[in-house]
């Protein structure tokens, strides 16, 4: 379990920082990595939910999935490598560039309360990657509901190419900036 704690530190930044998230109207292109370096292109298509409290109620489906918007999204803050490299709120996605090796990323609800726990330091949630030169490397956030809001999960998954491009088209660049944290739980901004 210590073990499982220290790498999670490693990979994720400073629990104690916190971003404030806007999106911004701008494209969806990512430039090519510069010489020497890759590129993450992190996505978080958005959080669905469906009509009839959330989930199917027995072997029925949903009919109507919906995007909340992102004033109601959570804030989800990504890690790479012990340093946070910002935060997305709803179908929005943040680009940056790493220098070729492994590397740890790491996801984390900012607010530890959406993950439906009473601790004051939110799960987080990893994957590794080894990054080429010259290569752009897509990551999907993946959050769903559990039990009508009770609980929330988290994925940080690898995506090929082209649905990452995809899911890219349909996203909005974000501009993120930290703010003042007065106590380490406290509500999205």
């Amino acid at each position: 379990m210590q073990q499982n704690v220290r790498i999670a530190e490693a990979a994720c930044g400073d629990p104690t920082v916190r971003f404030k998230v806007k999106r911004i109207e701008g494209p969806s292109e990512v430039p090519a990595p510069s010489a020497g370096s890759a590129r993450v292109v992190v996505l978080e298509s958005g959080l669905g939910y469906a009509d009839e409290y959330f989930v199917p109620k027995g072997n029925s489906r949903p009919r109507n999935y919906k995007k909340l918007p992102q004033r109601l999204t959570p804030t989800v803050r990504m890690g790479m490598d012990g340093q946070w490299m910002g935060a997305l709120r709803g179908n929005d996605f943040i680009t940056f560039t790493v220098s070729p090796g492994e590397h740890h990323l790491c996801v984390q609800f900012q607010n530890p309360g959406n993950a439906g726990t009473s601790s004051t330091l939110p799960m987080a949630f990893l994957s590794g990657m080894k990054a080429d030169a010259g290569q752009t490397y897509y990551f999907q956030i993946l959050y769903m509901m559990i039990n009508n809001l009770d609980r929330w999960g988290l994925e940080l998954q690898p995506l090929p190419e082209y649905p990452g491009r995809l899911i890219l088209s349909r996203s909005s660049p974000v501009v993120f900036s930290t703010i003042p944290n007065t106590a380490l739980v406290s509500k999205n901004p």
